[in-house]
């Protein structure tokens, strides 16, 4: 998932890719639109399609989420190796 600025409806402001907590203000964001799309139960194209691509976004999210913090550990694990040599 390539990050890149977006407005945020949850938090009515732009949403810039290098902010700290961007994965977190992302899923944040995800979550609340699909809460609003559920509770107004629309049965337009439009609004399922949204859903179904908000839902793909999540996971998608999640799996890069995890990528990182795997890498992170690796990362770390390999330094604390490298000072025991």
């Amino acid at each position: 998932m390539k990050r890149r600025k977006f407005h945020s409806e949850l938090f009515r402001r732009e949403i810039l890719p290098d902010e700290v907590d961007f994965f977190a203000i992302v899923y944040a964001e995800l979550l609340y639109r699909m809460a609003d799309l559920k509770e107004k139960n629309c049965s337009c194209m439009r609004c399922k399609d949204n859903l179904v691509k908000y839902e793909s976004a999540l996971r998608d999210l999640k799996e890069e989420r995890l990528r990182e913090v795997r890498n992170m550990v690796l990362q770390e694990n390999r330094q604390v190796e490298s000072t025991k040599h």
